[in-house]
């Protein structure tokens, strides 16, 4: 469909004739300082040394930070950054990203645990276990379809702030909703839960960033966007994967949610804020 329609209905940035890629060696160093603290955070927790706090685990996390601050210092210095760092100066962009980035983090460790809760727990198949959970991404599709409209009409801050608050109460349906004890119902009632209200903040926080771009830059609002994405939902993947693979039961579940709590309780604050960004 975009091959199709698109030549007919977008339209080419006047401003915009770049023709050289941009720069690989940041590229590079992003990719290498995300690879560093994402496999301190997947490894098994009870292995030696790989500990929250563990020696290796810090190592780790420490490459990752050294590694993260040689690519900043490399946007600043290359003609070609990866990132333009001044246009972080923004409210509405380093909102928008930050939230996107706890938004996918809390997202992703919640829907990974809740599937693999299904299979690992209760033996459920690979089908059934993705049948039970379409609504997350159905509902989530159906919702966000519409979102953008309302916060225009209304602005970021409810959406955003309607959106956390959401996808809290829904993780605190599955607290108690999902137990040692299967049930199709309660996974579909979750799914439909988590879908509605995390289908609320996507494209309020993706036109939130945009919003704080100048027309010739919404490209690399787009990609800046979908980088935070990336971020958060590999970072809670991680997270889900450790917490599964350190506790057998409802317990790995039961973190997983406490995790999802606090990584989308970030948006409340950051709602708080979009409002006088969005001014």
């Amino acid at each position: 469909m975009t091959l199709a329609l698109g030549p007919f209905v977008l339209r080419e940035t006047a401003r915009d004739r770049t023709k050289r890629l941009p720069d690989l060696v940041g590229a590079a160093l992003m990719i290498a300082a995300t690879s560093a603290i994402t496999f301190a955070v997947v490894q098994r927790k009870t292995d030696p040394g790989w500990g929250w706090l563990g020696t290796r685990t810090l190592a780790c996390v420490a490459v990752g930070v050294v590694i993260g601050a040689l690519f900043v210092l490399r946007c600043q210095r290359t003609a070609r950054p990866l990132v333009h760092l001044d246009l972080l100066r923004s409210p509405r962009v380093t909102i928008g990203a930050f939230g996107m980035f706890v938004q996918n983090l809390g997202f992703f460790a919640v829907y990974w645990a809740l599937v693999q809760h299904t299979v690992n727990e209760w033996g459920w198949t690979a089908a059934r276990a993705g049948i039970a959970s379409i609504p997350v991404s159905l509902v989530s599709g159906m919702v966000a379809f519409g979102t953008s409209r309302v916060a225009d009409r209304v602005g970021p801050r409810p959406v955003v702030l309607a959106s956390s608050v959401g996808q809290i109460l829904s993780f605190v349906f599955m607290w108690f909703a999902i137990s040692e004890t299967e049930s199709f119902a309660a996974v579909v009632v979750g799914a439909t839960l988590l879908g509605a209200t995390s289908g609320l903040a996507v494209p309020t926080l993706a036109s939130l960033t945009l919003r704080g771009l100048p027309p010739d830059q919404h490209a690399f609002g787009s990609a800046f966007n979908s980088m935070a994405q990336r971020i958060g939902s590999t970072f809670g993947t991680s997270l889900a994967i450790t917490l599964i693979a350190s506790e057998a039961g409802i317990g790995s579940l039961h973190h997983t949610l406490v995790a999802g709590v606090v990584a989308v309780g970030l948006m409340i604050p950051l709602g708080l804020r979009s409002g006088r960004a969005d001014r």
